[in-house]
């Protein structure tokens, strides 16, 4: 993979602009600045230069199979008369439209593409990060949750390119989802980036700082972002749109003592996974969380021979006790819903770990109702117990390596203090509006692709789309009034 990596012209050694983008020294200006190069951003990139999508109604409402109460309109479209049949706003944003097939238990598109180069919005990328965003950071063999076909993008079918495919359960159980590992799909949004990216509208640096300029209907800049490089050196980009489409980058930390730069404490699957990698078989981890990363990291342990001390609320053990002894209950918590669903040997492992313990010993012990509270001399970790009607219990225990993973946040600390407070709802959801995803308290600024997890993928997707046709419009009305103001009216003369 590093030498993939390697081979994209798309990041430049240093700052690169073509002259259509008005360079002047370290200084940009373009309508657009999309920040990230995951599959999302890339998304809204290949938009921008004009792809876009219409509704293909004959496929919601003529079918020799079904009647249309037989489909679910699962997703939101971007026509014009909004045809959204279950009428669901998402917090997240509308999901990228899709029918699914209740009979044939499969989707089909609701949507169709075209490329229309006379809608192309100037554009430019910044990252610090390779084409394919966080992807880069997966291990090669770590399988998808979702089927792979759900992880593909629309004018680049994921079917018809090299993705390794890896039925769930394995032969020969009756597979229920084909998914795919994180090297293949790497690959595939890289190859993807290929036909997007070049030097001329790439800059590779991390954003210090985004503050807002000028005027949106003048013609002021509205957006001045400072991107700065790893050799130090800092770029000006001047834009009237700011597209963020950097996902959730930054982990919930405990904020603990000893947390911090701490070589034995991880907060991210693929960084665990890389630390037990350089650990004697027998070796004590700590996992602290109950998502699919503790589910992977503990998964991994175990192929490697280690001890798992795993500290899990009670709730989430009752649960899985529940799920366990009553075959067909689903469940609230997705980990454990894999006990009745065997689509994959590990996630149903770890979820029966979780429900008996005792099955595990070998490799797996709970820490019921338990707290990390401080890390001493990097492996020394503070636990305290509390169980109700009982006294808090205090543990001191070392561990070999500490995986917190305990869920991720969006980062935008590039924003001035002054703005970041209006940027979140009380509840901490970004306070965007759903139609648009453009803040709802700063115009201009639009968040993209922040769903964590791959099942949310069709909502970024919707994010996308519902960011550029914005822009897109917003654009096309600043050109009419422009021209209505400019237009030469003849005198007439009696």
């Amino acid at each position: 993979m590093n030498a993939l990596r390697g081979s994209f012209p798309c990041f430049p050694s240093s700052t690169v602009a073509s002259e259509s983008n008005h360079v002047i020294g370290q200084r940009v200006q373009v309508k657009v600045l999309v920040v990230g190069a995951g599959p999302i951003g890339l998304f809204a990139m290949q938009q921008l230069e004009g792809l876009q999508f219409y509704h293909n109604e004959r496929l919601c409402t003529d079918s020799n199979k079904n009647s249309v109460l037989d489909r679910k309109v699962l997703v939101h479209d971007m026509s014009p008369q909004g045809h959204n049949a279950n009428r669901v706003k998402m917090l997240s944003g509308q999901k990228f439209a899709s029918l699914y097939d209740k009979e044939n238990n499969r989707y089909e598109p609701c949507l169709e593409w075209h490329f229309n180069s006379e809608q192309k919005v100037d554009w430019m990328m910044c990252s610090d990060e390779p084409v394919g965003g966080s992807w880069n950071t997966y291990l090669p063999s770590q399988q998808t949750l979702s089927d792979y076909r759900e992880m593909g993008l629309p004018d680049y079918p994921i079917e018809q390119c090299d993705v390794r495919k890896i039925p769930l359960p394995p032969p020969p159980d009756p597979c229920q989802r084909v998914v795919t590992d994180g090297e293949s799909l790497l690959k595939y949004y890289q190859d993807y980036g290929k036909k997007i990216l070049t030097e001329s509208r790439a800059v590779r640096g991390r954003v210090v700082s985004a503050t807002q300029a000028g005027s949106v209907w003048q013609s002021g800049l509205f957006w001045e972002v400072v991107v700065r490089g790893s050799a130090g050196q800092e770029t000006l980009i001047q834009c009237d749109y700011l597209l963020l489409a950097i996902g959730k980058k930054k982990p919930n930390w405990l904020n603990i003592s000893g947390e911090q730069d701490n070589p034995h404490v991880s907060h991210w699957t693929h960084d665990a996974c890389r630390a037990m990698d350089k650990l004697a078989p027998g070796s004590k981890v700590l996992v602290v969380g109950n998502s699919f990363s503790a589910c992977d990291t503990i998964y991994e342990a175990w192929q490697k021979g280690m001890k798992v001390i795993h500290l899990l609320p009670a709730k989430i053990k009752e649960e899985a006790v529940s799920v366990k002894n009553q075959p067909g209950k689903r469940g609230r918590h997705a980990v454990i819903q894999h006990l009745n669903y065997k689509r994959s040997w590990r996630h149903f492992s770890v979820a029966e770990a979780m429900a008996c313990p005792e099955k595990y010993q070998g490799g797996y012990e709970q820490g019921l109702n338990c707290r990390l509270v401080g890390i001493e001399n990097q492996r020394l970790c503070h636990i305290v117990q509390e169980l109700a009607g009982t006294e808090a219990q205090h543990f001191q225990l070392e561990f070999d390596h500490i995986a917190l993973l305990t869920g991720v946040k969006v980062d935008y600390s590039f924003f001035p203090d002054t703005l970041k407070s209006f940027l979140t709802q009380s509840n901490g959801y970004l306070d965007l509006c759903p139609e648009t995803m453009e803040s709802n308290a700063c115009q201009n600024l639009f968040c993209i692709g922040f769903s964590a997890g791959e099942s949310f993928l069709n909502h970024s997707l919707g994010h996308a789309v519902a960011a550029v046709e914005t822009i897109r419009k917003r654009e096309q009305d600043k050109k009419a009034q422009m021209m209505k103001r400019d237009e030469v009216v003849p005198m007439e003369w009696d």
